[in-house]
């Protein structure tokens, strides 16, 4: 009986494919981590971006570092 009542569940909730609502067909931004999380003014941190590029055009990045005074900025393709 329980093994029937799952199967009903399962089987009701699934629809073939994907879920169109879920889809990323873009270029998104999924996630972006500063660490440390918390810095004060001045203070070195690290930002990591999670993308998604769901066309495969590819897309410009730009990257910055700084120390001190001295900043180096790098554009690239990805």
């Amino acid at each position: 009986m329980r093994g029937s009542i799952l199967l009903l569940v399962a089987l009701t909730a699934c629809e073939p494919g994907p879920n169109s609502e879920t889809l990323i067909d873009n270029l998104q931004i999924i996630a972006a981590v500063a660490e440390p999380a918390q810095v004060a003014p001045l203070e070195p941190f690290e930002l990591n971006a999670t993308v998604i590029d769901a066309t495969d055009a590819g897309f410009d990045v730009l990257f910055w570092q700084c120390l001190g005074d001295e900043c180096a900025t790098i554009n690239a393709r990805v």
